[in-house]
């Protein structure tokens, strides 16, 4: 029994310190999981060897008795904390679809299809993984080309619920999009070193206590105050890192509330796309945009123009901008021959093209 638990001790104080992390950065980990008739299999791979392939059971059927013991016994070799989670996905499971945006789109394409996802396709943002690549830039017309793969959300999660036995918070990982050669992987990437670090000091310092507590019944009276002592400075150490443990838990809540709030608020929001190509078409030469911020109902032009007095009779002639005005006084930048200002515009939904 003590020899047990100086061995898992040892194990944990090497995943503490990132000693198995190290490796798998060296030697890539990973867990490739590919769909087949009524299950799926699942092949662990290190570096650029091929571990032996397992048969699973389908999502949401139980694992064999085989199943359940080779993905228990698959953590030491392959630690979940530091292996990449690999789906393939095949022609007929995944969606292709070439689709056209505003130039201006490109240095935020990830939030802006994330966001115009149900309008630019047939299915919701919330209900896909996606990935997409700029194949084309026509500087003429204002225009990107962006290749979109989708991969609807719901088999995937099922092939990650396939391997719950092995690792139970693969939902929760950092998953995205990738094409590698002719293939399309849904991966997702092990959590970072720091995430786990802190629960695995936890749970090392609570074994040091039981230690501790479980020494002190062959010990003097003496001995026993100086460990119960230790114990209790132990525990004021710890006091800090669970208050703080407890204002993040509020802080995750709160952002939680938020993201609620800007859902509901979505669908009568001016669709990000119409400010763009309205903002694309209205600026006259020589102006240009250092910053911009866009809410449901309003947003912030930051810039420079050779022309900014006008600025605000060109935007109010639109239908989709309205109350147009100066948030601070237009400065005059000699080098660039330019005036630097600040705008605000309120957004007109019923403005905009159908």
């Amino acid at each position: 029994m003590l020899i047990q638990a100086v061995r898992w001790w040892l194990r944990e104080l090497r995943d503490a310190f990132g000693l198995r992390a190290a490796r798998a950065r060296i030697f890539k980990h990973s867990l490739r999981l590919t769909a087949s008739d009524g299950g799926v299999v699942a092949e662990p791979r290190i570096g650029s060897r091929r571990q032996p392939a397992m048969a699973l059971s389908g999502a949401g059927e139980p694992h064999s008795e085989e199943g359940k013991k080779w993905l228990s016994e698959l953590r030491d070799s392959l630690h979940p904390p530091v292996t990449c989670i690999e789906i393939v996905v095949s022609k007929t499971s995944r969606l292709e679809q070439v689709v056209e945006l505003p130039i201006a789109a490109e240095g935020n394409l990830d939030d802006v299809l994330r966001f115009e996802m149900d309008r630019l396709t047939p299915l919701r943002g919330d209900a896909v993984y996606f990935n997409g690549e700029i194949t084309g830039r026509e500087s003429a017309t204002g225009k990107l080309t962006v290749s979109l793969t989708l991969v609807p959300r719901e088999p995937v999660d099922a092939m990650f619920d396939s391997v719950a036995v092995w690792d139970d918070d693969a939902p929760s990982r950092d998953i995205r999009v990738e094409r590698s050669g002719g293939e399309v992987l849904v991966v997702a990437a092990p959590p970072a070193s720091a995430s786990t670090l802190m629960p695995r000091l936890n749970l090392l310092l609570l074994a040091a206590c039981l230690t501790l507590a479980a020494a002190l019944l062959g010990l003097s009276f003496n001995e026993q105050q100086d460990y119960a002592s230790a114990l209790r400075a132990e525990i004021a150490k710890r006091r800090p890192i669970a208050i703080e443990n407890a204002v993040l838990k509020d802080d995750v809540s709160n952002a939680v509330r938020q993201l609620d709030m800007l859902v509901a608020v979505k669908q009568d929001a001016l669709p990000v796309t119409v400010v763009l190509e309205e903002l694309s078409r209205l600026l006259p030469e020589g102006t240009w945009l250092t910053r911009l911020s866009i809410r449901p109902d309003r947003a912030q032009l930051v810039g420079n123009s050779r022309s900014a007095d006008a600025l605000v009779a060109i935007l109010e002639a639109s239908p989709v901008f309205a109350e147009v005005h100066f948030v601070s006084s237009v400065i005059r930048d000699e080098q660039t021959g330019t005036d630097e200002f600040h705008l605000s515009v309120l957004l007109h939904n019923d403005g905009a093209a159908p």
